[in-house]
């Protein structure tokens, strides 16, 4: 399969392939939330003041994220000294972000940041919006990942599996040919990302429907977003071009670890408290 990762050009900048799919991401997850929120009074503005934070922040984290952990095949050529050298380098440098390369693990951070900044300033019901946000969280999950499938980016280690899919360019260990032939198959991890959101996208919707009646508000966002944290924490392990650092862990699963633990635990604590009041 041939990958493409310059989606267009403007003058002399290129748009990649993944930062097209990170916008169409983002607007469709935008556009699900606003119309859940539809009955809400200020939620158009609301919404896109939200929408405007999470990119602004999590572009400056998972950017951040990404110059300070480069994958091992970017770092061979732009590693962390690079970046600090070249500040105002507009086509590859830590500033152009829409070249490709930001951080997942940073891009969540500043996301959920953005979220509890806004919520508290306009005094907005974190619990009812949190629940109305995961359906377009999860939506924009399942088609941002496909950015990286089609740039050849974050593939997974070799299988013998019937998915496997070739690669046109190989990173270290995997660019060596005469271990890896060019007809070897490696996982292409980006697209079980993509099924996952999918998969507990079609979860939180049939308990939404089901149990509308009988849950507290909040905890079907914890109850999504943590079952996606903690696949998200398992599939980082197949990711095979990212640095790794305590426990062997990526940034990423670092990040999405922490926050399946933390959103299991306010569901422990929220029914730890109730069984306590009754």
């Amino acid at each position: 399969m041939e990958f493409e990762r310059t989606a267009f050009e403007l003058g002399n900048i290129s748009v990649s392939t993944f930062a097209l799919l990170v916008v169409l991401a983002f607007g469709v997850g935008g556009g699900v939330t606003l119309w859940r929120l539809r009955y809400q009074d200020g939620a158009v503005g609301n919404v896109l003041l939200l929408l405007t934070w999470v990119i602004v922040l999590g572009v400056v984290f998972g950017r951040l994220f990404y110059v300070l952990t480069p994958p091992p095949s970017v770092a061979a050529y732009y590693d962390r000294t690079w970046y600090g050298q070249h500040l105002l380098d507009l086509q590859v440098g830590p500033l152009a972000f829409w070249s490709g390369g930001l951080g997942s693990g940073g891009f969540a951070v500043g996301g959920l940041l953005a979220f509890g900044w806004i919520t508290w300033r306009h005094k907005l019901d974190a619990a009812r919006w949190a629940d109305a946000m995961i359906v377009g969280l999860l939506s924009g999950l399942a088609i941002a990942p496909l950015g990286n499938f089609l740039s050849g980016l974050m593939f997974g280690p070799p299988t013998m599996l019937p998915w496997g899919m070739t690669l046109g360019e190989r990173f270290a260990p995997y660019d060596d040919l005469a271990r890896y032939p060019v007809s070897m198959r490696f996982q292409p991890t980006p697209v079980t990302f993509v099924l996952l959101a999918m998969l507990i996208l079609a979860a939180v919707l049939i308990i939404e429907r089901r149990w509308q009646d009988h849950r507290t508000t909040g905890n079907l966002f914890l109850l999504g977003w943590g079952a996606y944290s903690a696949g998200a924490a398992v599939l980082g392990g197949w990711q095979a071009d990212v640095s790794r650092g305590l426990l062997n862990l990526s940034g990423l699963q670092g990040v999405m670890l922490l926050m399946a633990l933390a959103s299991l635990g306010i569901l422990l604590w929220e029914r730890t408290g109730k069984r306590d009041r009754l």
